[in-house]
């Protein structure tokens, strides 16, 4: 769903055979984030085939970084996104994370975040720091994200496993739903719909509380 934007920033992939399923959303204050989310999904599509979970997760990231850069020619110089990505192998799930993108896990009815947002916010906060003086803009400024620079001035994504049993529901968004949704919603949308009425639901949810960013939701569940 497309916010305030001319352009939709948002991209995404949904891949069951690979069990892949991933949102990136481009940088805000860097340029061409369109091409800088797409080239980072399409970097994960190429790249989501055979091997353990951990070295699917180092192949995809390394493919969608290269990605990237790549395309960051011109006027693109500099184009970064987010990312969220999750991998359904078995009864395990890789969670592949950078920038303010989120994966979400709701199982029994309880909804828990299976990622932090990598926010100079949430850095201070993790550290035990005030960050009561930030505004709104200075506090979520990302400190993780895929770029088109070198490493040490943006760090890279983020890997963890996490179980993943039969009546699990992943959520995979951009940050567009979680700025207007609260937790306890999403929650309650997830548990009381089937997986595509839940998905449209809650993109509904966030039209109706005037999102002003683009929102993309992929909602898996294990079977």
């Amino acid at each position: 769903m497309t916010g305030y934007h001319a352009v939709n920033e948002d991209s995404f992939l949904v891949d069951e055979v690979a069990g892949c399923f991933a949102v990136a959303d481009g940088v805000g204050g860097a340029p061409a984030g369109e091409l800088a989310s797409q080239a980072v999904i399409d970097g994960l599509d190429a790249n989501s085939g055979p091997g353990t979970l951990i070295e699917r997760g180092h192949r995809m990231l390394r493919a969608a970084r290269a990605e990237v850069m790549d395309r960051a020619t011109g006027r693109s110089r500099g184009m970064a996104s987010t990312l969220a990505c999750l991998v359904v192998e078995g009864t395990r799930a890789l969670v592949l994370h950078a920038g303010d993108s989120r994966v979400y896990r709701l199982r029994h009815g309880t909804l828990a975040l299976l990622t932090e947002d990598h926010t100079v916010r949430n850095e201070l906060l993790r550290e035990g720091e005030n960050a009561d003086w930030l505004d709104d803009r200075a506090g979520g400024s990302l400190t993780r994200c895929i770029g088109s620079f070198p490493v040490p001035h943006h760090r890279g994504a983020v890997m963890a496993v996490v179980d993943a049993r039969p009546g699990d529901r992943f959520l995979v968004c951009t940050d567009g739903l979680t700025k207007v949704v609260p937790h306890q919603v999403i929650a309650n949308t997830l548990a009381n719909n089937r997986v595509e009425g839940g998905v449209l639901e809650l993109l509904a949810e966030a039209s109706r509380r005037v999102a002003r960013d683009d929102v993309t939701v992929v909602v898996v569940e294990v079977r």
